[in-house]
This record gives structure tokens, C-alpha cells and sequence, in this order.
């Protein structure tokens, strides 16, 4: 059964914007970073990747030749502040929506995906809310944006407001084994709808993953006994043979045997006595002599 995320990597599931969330070093999210790269070029004629965290030969390292070259490489590491060039790609002292679009080219089609392989690095030059109106404006543009963010390395308050505008946010976990990953998937549909998903990822070498539902064993198989509460009771809780017989035959005060019910049913005549009290003021000849009209 396939996961959710891999319904996102597919293109099944629609998603402007993807967040990979990584908090320490036993949770890498390059490798996931590389493989939706890769899936994007199976979706989309090429893709964008901006390098803010890595130098580009060692960021592609691992990377089959053949995607490789279809994808568009920005150097936005060796030269981030653009001191050296005067304008290098969408240099950190701009990140604006123009810079980016510059970069990446007139003849560029408007559905192009685009990688930021770090928002740490933005976060560290720009206010929060300058990063997330960066990355809405992208999305928008460009139909598709995935950014891979150091979790660790900000307050609750900066990670919120980006997960906010991120449509799908995937937070790692430690990898149960090697060449696994366990993910949290929460998504966002554009119905309104939240799907919230823990995920096994698989990947091999060439950066292939498939994902699966986790599967909690201990929902199938308890590790421990259930106690049973009717042990060691002073009484007993069930009925033997001679009980239940006698409860059937009992006649229960309220119930009336079918005889009798028909001995009351029978039709017959009845007369009503009634007795006037001292304080009546009975007058036959006019009966509604009490009424005030």
C-alpha cells in the first residue's frame, strides 16, 4: 500500500509547497531533498535548485548523469552575498521573488519546480515573514517549491509561521535502519481537508524511495496480557442452569398473564359514583353557574 508521500512525490496528491524538517545529523533530509529533485524531472521538463548550504559538486554527488543534467544548478554558496561578482544568483542581501525568477531565465515555463536545498541560511539574513512571502510568491510562479529547513536551529515561533505557509510538511524521524527513514507526513489539500500520515521511506543508491503506512505492531499483538477483571471474585457472576430456569418461570408483578389480560379486556358495564362535597355549588339547571363570563 502506498503512502502519502508518495502520493506527493507522484503528483497524485497536489501540493504547492513541501517543507522537509531535519533537527540534528541522524536525520538528514539531503537524501529526500535529492529524490524529490529526481521525481520532478519525471513531472516537469527540468527543475531549479538553489544551493545556499552546499557547494554544487558536493551536493550532486550520488546523483545519476543522465537527471543530472537536466537539472539547473545555482551557486548561491560560494558567493552568497555577492561581494565577489557584484550579482551573483539570488544573493542573500536581495531574496526577493525577482531575483529568483531572474536566475532562473526568461524562457523558463512557468510550471518549473523549484529546490531550495536550505531556508535556515534565508532565515539567518531576513525576517520570517520576508521568507515565507518569498516562498508563497515561488509557489505561485512556479507550481511547485520544496525547501528543506534545519529545524534545530530556530524557535518554535519561526518554525510555525513557516509550516504555516507550507502546504505539506515532512518532519523526520531517526531512521529505524539503514537505508530507512520514518517520516510525518501532514498535508494539506486544497479542499481544506488535513491528512496526517507516519510513513516508512525505502531508498536506495540512484535516490529511488517508496513509502509505506507504519504499521504499529503493538495494536496487533499486545506485549503484554490484558487482566481479566471477573478473577478472583467473591461471587459469581453468571447464572447456573437451575437459575436461569427459575427465572424464566417467575412472574414478574407488573406483567399479566394472558388469561388475565383477556378477563380485563372482556366488555362489560360499569356505573360512576360520585358524592358532591360541602363546598360544591351544584345547580342543575344552569351547570356552568361557577364560571365567571
Amino acid at each position: 500500500m502506498a503512502g502519502l508521500l508518495s502520493g506527493i512525490l507522484s503528483g497524485t496528491e497536489k501540493t504547492p509547497s513541501v517543507l522537509v524538517q531535519a533537527d540534528c545529523s541522524q536525520r538528514n533530509g539531503r537524501p529526500l531533498l535529492k529524490a524529490f529533485a529526481l521525481q520532478c524531472l519525471r513531472r516537469f521538463p527540468s527543475c531549479h535548485v538553489f544551493l545556499f548550504d552546499l557547494h554544487p559538486e558536493t551536493w550532486s554527488q550520488g546523483l545519476p548523469q543522465d537527471p543530472l543534467q537536466r537539472l539547473t544548478i545555482h551557486d548561491c554558496f560560494t558567493d552568497h552575498l555577492g561581494w565577489r561578482n557584484g550579482s551573483g544568483p539570488a544573493p542573500l542581501h536581495e531574496a526577493t521573488p525577482t531575483s529568483f525568477f531572474s536566475s532562473m531565465g526568461e524562457a523558463t515555463p512557468p510550471d518549473c519546480p523549484v529546490i531550495i536545498d536550505s531556508l535556515s541560511t534565508l532565515l539567518e539574513f531576513h525576517p520570517t515573514s520576508h521568507v515565507c512571502r518569498l516562498l508563497h510568491q515561488i509557489g505561485r510562479r512556479c507550481g511547485l517549491v520544496v525547501c528543506l529547513l534545519h529545524s534545530d536551529l530556530h524557535g518554535r515561533h519561526v518554525t510555525s509561521q513557516v509550516d504555516h505557509v507550507m502546504s505539506t510538511t515532512i518532519d523526520l524521524v531517526v531512521p529505524q535502519s539503514p537505508g530507512q527513514l520514518k517520516v510525518k507526513v501532514k498535508h494539506r489539500k486544497t479542499t481544506g481537508k488535513v491528512l496526517v500520515s507516519t510513513e516508512v521511506v525505502a531508498m536506495d543508491d540512484s535516490y529511488d524511495m517508496t513509502s509505506s503506512p507504519q504499521v504499529t505492531s503493538s495494536l496487533l499483538t499486545p506485549s503484554h496480557p490484558v487482566p481479566d477483571p471477573t478473577q478472583n471474585l467473591t461471587f459469581d457472576l453468571t447464572l447456573s442452569e437451575r437459575e436461569r430456569e427459575e427465572r424464566r418461570k417467575l412472574v414478574l408483578p407488573y406483567h399479566h398473564s394472558a388469561g388475565k389480560k383477556t378477563a380485563l379486556l372482556q366488555a362489560g358495564s360499569g356505573r360512576v359514583f360520585y358524592t358532591p362535597d360541602e363546598a360544591d355549588d351544584y345547580d342543575d339547571s344552569d351547570p356552568d353557574d361557577d364560571l365567571d363570563i
